[in-house]
């Protein structure tokens, strides 16, 4: 075995949450002095700049079932790390398999960023085999992270036989370097007129952050007032997006600019962040938006109430109520804040903070065996 050595495995370093907070992860692991492989199938995604230089990507290269698990064997054999942490279903269910075959000492934790019962609600059949294999897979693992305290307790209502294991760590979604790259420039031509308030969201373009609530809600509040909605992202949703604004007659005042590798300097600028998301595991988005010191309304889905702590840090809505979020909108545009304190509040999700978590719950836990538990 490899002492010290945690490998962090995870499909591609695409642009969403999962990938974002196990980059996080790993950056802090090494400024800790762990040595860290990040291990993924594909490094072409947006996310792969903001890899640390000591921070060694692993490509695996195939996301095929077969010869994923194969390449994923070589390199337990070749390199066998102290700690084997999967992240997302795919890369658990990989993982899992590789130990059955390879045997060694390595410890394995299993990490969820989403709540599952809700994420595999209306999935396809080949969706539902891998969670499956993923339930009967589960119990020989040492530890599974989740990252919320629902999340957690939806993963063991689904698969009781693994209570014993689940930890719930929150997301590392506050990095220190997010309140440099929030000052760098914005060009964007809305920011620049403090008389008509924008509206930010933040999140990939899928049926699961329920855009189309917020598109309602929006075209609500600006039959009160003047307002703009800047919706960063990208997704299969785009053109259904689009067309939705259009028939709300909305479209001249949102604006969809699409993936943007630094979000920040929009959250600084915004008036107000909206998430408008049907489930959760813990947004990453909400707690920049937060430490970037912007008021914040949110659905009351699993992983917001517990960042918020029940609208103590922003305004919580009914999940899918388009007139409940207007009105939270409208109320938040014309209430003073402190943005100190929103950061503050960012800064229980600190990277550093969460790295230790994970090291002393998880990775290398103390010598009593206790391996978790919610």
């Amino acid at each position: 075995m490899n002492p010290g050595k945690v490998a962090i495995f995870i499909p591609d370093l695409d642009g969403g949450g999962a990938q974002l907070a196990n980059v996080n992860l790993a950056n802090e692991l090494v400024r800790q002095g762990l040595t860290v492989d990040f291990v993924v199938y594909n490094a072409d995604g947006p996310f792969r700049q903001r890899v640390a230089e000591n921070v060694r990507l692993v490509v695996l290269g195939s996301r095929r079932f077969d010869t994923g698990v194969l390449r994923f064997c070589r390199y337990l054999a070749r390199e066998r790390p102290s700690v084997v942490m999967a992240s997302m279903q795919h890369a658990g269910v990989i993982a899992l398999l590789a130990r059955r075959l390879v045997g060694g000492q390595s410890r394995f934790v299993v990490q969820h960023q989403n709540t599952l019962s809700m994420q595999y609600q209306d999935a396809r059949p080949v969706a539902r085999l891998w969670l499956r294999l993923l339930g009967a897979l589960l119990p020989s693992a040492n530890a599974i992270v989740m990252v919320s305290n629902e999340a957690a307790d939806d993963l063991v209502g689904m698969f009781p036989k693994t209570s014993h294991k689940v930890v719930s760590i929150y997301n590392p979604a506050f990095e220190p370097g997010i309140v440099e790259l929030a000052n760098e420039p914005l060009a964007h031509p809305w920011f620049n007129n403090s008389e008509v308030p924008v509206i930010l969201s933040v999140g990939r373009l899928v049926p699961q952050k329920n855009y189309e609530t917020l598109l309602a809600a929006f075209a609500q509040v600006v039959r009160s007032r003047r307002a703009r909605l800047v919706v960063i992202g990208e997704g299969p949703d785009r053109a259904s997006l689009l067309a939705r604004a259009k028939e709300l007659d909305i479209v001249q005042f949102v604006d969809f600019p699409g993936f943007q590798p630094n979000p920040y300097p929009f959250m600084k600028n915004a008036n107000l962040f909206v998430l408008s998301s049907i489930f959760e595991g813990l947004p990453l988005v909400l707690v920049e938006a937060l430490g970037c010191g912007t008021p914040v309304v949110s659905t009351a889905c699993p992983g917001t109430r517990e960042v918020l702590e029940d609208s103590k840090w922003g305004k919580l809505v009914p999940v899918e109520d388009a007139q409940a979020m207007a009105r939270a909108i409208l109320n938040s545009l014309d209430e003073p804040v402190d943005s100190t304190a929103l950061v503050e509040r960012a800064n229980r999700f600190s990277a550093r903070s969460i790295a230790e978590e994970y090291v002393k719950k998880v990775f290398f836990p103390d010598s009593s065996g206790n391996e978790g538990a919610a």
